[in-house]
């Protein structure tokens, strides 16, 4: 996909006129920006870049890459831009990932001036250039490793790429238009079918196995040779009036290359030392030179006990998941909920941290700075878990051209910046906190400290408290040893080197982090778990094709209450609202929480309808709000929290492209994010207010309130001590 950055030379239109980037200077540590009109040439006045991004999140900055196109290239260009990268086709992903590797590689093999030297051979000047020999050479090695076998590559066709590529940074524009071409096969189609049939029945035979002895081989060469060879002829034996023709050893040897190693290698090996095999270095031996070069991701149980801000009963302990930037060890967004770890969760807590955190200064007035760090990351570190090997992640890291990795397990050190700020966060925040859970073997008998009846935080409180930590504190202050920069500071500094980059415009966020599923469309819609889907492009789509079709479409797990529906002929993705009979039931419902209205519909009511889906979730509010404080154990609560969905995914779900926070769904569906404001309250903070808070030596009061404010208590009673 497209991202905006502001730099030099780039094409931009602001308020429908077409400009262009030029020069940049600083005043004041401000940085300023030539605006150059595209069609007069004239310079306009020189704009500060804070006013340029407030136009970009207001929308009146956009990109104008396609100006200079033809109508029919510009509409082809939108419909190819359409379609996010992870769903085209394995052949178009293998060879814009081949030339994309290929002119990296060029720029890091080559210094600007070399390319056209020519190579020497025994004191002489060759024909092939320096160029030539590193196209040569990238052509083999990126060959093997995307196609299974080398590639030639020409310095005409590395230069088409390059020109391609660096008109719009757009990866997509590498695709190319071989459609219609093929590679001639010099060997029968079913010898190669029965040749890989059998290797890949040695495969699934040796994959469980282990070896008699280690460092032995499972399987050896001769043996996957005799496997297709014996396989070959006994089909021939079979069939008399088919001549068959043996391949040779190298084409045999070909067809094994082509299986992915890691399955060789198991077959060969065995699981344990096909692991070792594939192990990588670890990503924190490679010292980032800019924000968002290499940003960590991991989730952990909270040692805090939460409350539910209208029984007062303790729900649990919530799962806390973010992502870390290594340059600057800030955080650039987060997920605190009881949902666990799963896709989902990752998506929810990468879309906070690609977007702009604007509602911050709009949601909490007594903030005093802004949440600066944010942006698309340009690499991640997962850790080794199911959810992040899931093709979700897959998914949403290509369609945001995001490389990614993951961490070899137990082995939390090579993730040491997001595990220091775990317990940064334990040890600051967290430690004196009212219903904090004490670990295991601090010496304090359970009898004596219950953190359930000493929990006194909601969710929403929780999220002012920790937000407040993390803007003026965290991200604000240097820390102690004086060694270092602030947060802030470290971001300001680094992205002058690299500036952030943000989705675009016209991207739909549901669409980027949605799920892919099939389906059947009629005269009522799309259906996906008892809801129906309608629109006009659902109509027209009818009209065209059929009255009933197979359709595909994404929808979001954290908000049924619209999805997207592919239009095959136009290759777009058009919104659907789900049926204005479901509208008030389904907008900013979880798909989990969906799946349990059902499942206990159909077990109280024998139904699956909308009537028994509510009088379901009447039953289950009616359990909670009649149940005593000891009616469930602790795992029965956090089931039932996050059966109501409480947590950042109804919240962050309502995030804009442009930062701000559309009104809340779900639980706190009416309820301001700042828990000291009034419903309905607005908390619009003006700038010469921020100016005088950020000026002044501590937080402005707020406003009376009507409802009394609890005040909460730590001492070292516990007998613990201070680190």
């Amino acid at each position: 996909m497209r991202k905006l950055h502001f730099v030099m030379g780039a094409r931009v239109r602001i308020d429908d006129m077409a400009c262009r980037l030029g020069q940049s200077y600083e005043v004041d540590g401000l940085r300023y920006w030539h605006i150059i009109v595209r069609t007069t040439g004239l310079d306009q006045q020189p704009r500060p870049e804070t006013e340029l991004l407030d136009l970009y999140c207001a929308g009146r900055l956009v990109l104008d890459v396609d100006e200079e196109l033809s109508p029919e290239s510009r509409a082809a260009r939108r419909r190819r831009r359409a379609v996010p990268l992870s769903d085209r086709p394995l052949n178009v992903r293998r060879r814009i990932q081949f030339r994309k590797e290929v002119i990296e590689g060029v720029d890091a093999l080559t210094t600007p001036g070399c390319k056209v030297v020519s190579v020497f051979k025994d004191g002489k000047p060759t024909a092939e250039t320096v160029l030539q020999t590193v196209l040569t050479e990238l052509g083999r090695t990126k060959g093997i490793e995307i196609y299974g076998k080398p590639r030639p590559v020409s310095q005409a066709s590395y230069y088409r790429w390059l020109r391609d590529y660096n008109e719009n940074c757009d990866q997509a524009d590498l695709e190319g238009e071989f459609s219609q071409r093929g590679r001639r096969n010099q060997v029968s189609r079913k010898v190669s079918a029965i040749a890989h049939a059998s290797m890949a029945k040695l495969i699934e035979e040796m994959k469980d196995r282990r070896p008699e002895k280690k460092g032995k081989r499972l399987l050896t060469v001769s043996k996957i040779y005799d496997a297709a060879r014996d396989a070959i002829k006994s089909y021939s034996d079979e069939h008399p009036g088919e001549l068959l023709k043996l391949p040779s050893t190298s084409t045999l040897y070909r067809y094994w290359r082509e299986f992915p190693a890691n399955q060789r290698n198991v077959a060969v090996w065995g699981h344990v030392k096909a692991r070792a095999m594939h192990r990588g270095p670890p990503l924190a031996d490679v010292e980032p030179a800019a924000p968002l070069d290499f940003v960590q991701f991991d989730e952990t149980l909270l040692p805090l006990m939460v409350v539910d801000e209208m029984l007062g009963i303790a729900l649990g302990r919530p799962w806390l998941a973010w992502f870390v930037d290594v340059y600057t060890h800030g955080i650039l967004g987060f997920y605190l909920g009881f949902e666990p770890p799963d896709d989902f969760v990752i998506a929810s807590t990468l879309r906070h941290a690609c977007l702009p955190k604007r509602y911050v200064r709009q949601e909490y007035p007594d903030i005093r700075y802004d949440w600066l760090p944010a942006g698309i990351p340009r690499f991640v570190t997962f850790d080794n878990s199911l959810q992040a090997h899931g093709h979700s992640i897959e998914q949403i890291c290509g369609d945001l051209d995001i490389l990614y990795d993951y961490q070899p397990p137990r082995m939390p050190w090579l993730k040491s910046e997001v595990e220091g700020t775990f317990a940064t966060t334990n040890r600051l925040l967290l430690d004196e906190l009212p219903g904090f859970v004490l670990p295991r073997g601090c010496g304090i008998d359970s009898s004596d400290y219950d953190p359930r009846k000493n929990a006194v935080i909601g969710l929403r409180h929780l999220l002012w408290i920790f937000h407040h930590w993390v803007v003026d504190d965290l991200h604000q202050q240097c820390p102690p040893s004086g060694l270092r920069q602030s947060i802030n500071q470290r971001w300001i500094d680094g992205t002058k080197l690299v500036e952030p980059g943000y989705p675009e415009s016209s991207t739909d966020l549901d669409v980027l982090f949605g799920i892919v599923r099939r389906g059947n469309l009629d005269h009522r819609g799309v259906y996906f778990k008892g809801l129906f889907y309608y629109g006009e492009a659902a109509d027209t789509l009818r009209r065209r094709r059929g009255a009933k079709l197979s359709v595909i479409f994404k929808i979001n797990p954290l908000n049924l209450g619209k999805m997207q529906l592919l239009i095959p002929d136009l290759a777009l993705w058009a919104p659907l609202l789900v049926h204005p009979s479901y509208r008030v039931y389904a907008s900013g419902l979880s798909l989990h929480t969906h799946e349990l209205y059902r499942a206990n519909s159909k077990r109280l009511y024998a139904a699956d309808g909308l009537e028994s889906w509510l009088k379901a979730k009447a039953y289950l509010s009616e359990i909670i709000a009649h149940a005593g404080f000891n009616a469930f154990n602790i795992r029965n609560l956090t089931v039932l929290a996050r059966m109501a969905g409480i947590g950042t995914e109804n919240i962050f779900n309502n995030l804009r492209l442009d930062g701000s926070l559309a009104p809340l769904t779900g639980p706190f569906g009416g309820l301001p994010l700042y828990p000291l404001a009034q419903p309905g309250a607005q908390n619009q903070v003006s700038a010469e207010e921020r100016q005088e808070l950020q000026g002044a030596g501590a937080v402005a009061p707020s406003k009376p309130q009507t409802f009394t404010i609890p005040t909460f208590y730590s001492d070292n009673s516990l007998g613990r001590r201070k680190p």
